[in-house]
């Protein structure tokens, strides 16, 4: 994988590209889980029994999506502050760190998948006029809802072929 939406954040400086990847690997990993707890769990509860399932399986990878990247960065902020880091966290092992993950292809098929599937449910969103088009909840939400199933779509796809090829 060449180019990725992540290389825009090297714009930034080596720290946001790594934030960037570490909080994305827990949005990556937990929003197609939380898609298919949610698609289950939400109807079948009180506050949200009037939720379809595809609304719910949005929701659900919206909720776990964000907990994965609260998750990844409270990872970085822990291995940070080790006090015997197997990588100092110094600017060149930052750069170590930047260095390594640019050229790991799981990483970047995986950023990729998941960009891909967000850029397909635009599409659809926009081709379709809007989210109650597609059965998800009207308005932000509804956006909300579709950028998780694409999302989601995208990271398993992704862990498909990278499990297919490596």
């Amino acid at each position: 994988v060449p180019y990725t939406i992540a290389d825009l954040t090297k714009l930034g400086g080596n720290k946001l590209f790594l934030t960037y990847h570490v909080m994305g690997a827990g949005y990556d990993y937990l929003t197609p889980v939380g898609c298919a707890l949610g698609a289950f769990i939400l109807p079948r509860t009180k506050q949200f029994g009037t939720l379809t399932p595809l609304q719910a399986a949005g929701m659900g990878g919206i909720t776990l999506g964000s907990v994965g990247m609260g998750l990844g960065l409270m990872a970085m902020i822990k291995a940070s502050n080790s006090k015997e880091p197997k990588i100092p966290w110094t600017e060149d092992g930052i750069q170590m760190r930047v260095d390594g993950i640019s050229h790991n292809y799981r990483v970047r098929a995986l950023d990729f998948g998941v960009w891909a599937g967000i850029a397909a449910a635009g599409c659809a969103l926009v081709g379709y006029g809007g989210p109650q088009k597609l059965g998800l909840s009207p308005g932000i939400m509804g956006n909300l809802q579709a950028i998780a199933l694409g999302s989601a779509i995208g990271s398993v796809s992704a862990i498909g072929i990278i499990s297919v090829t490596k």
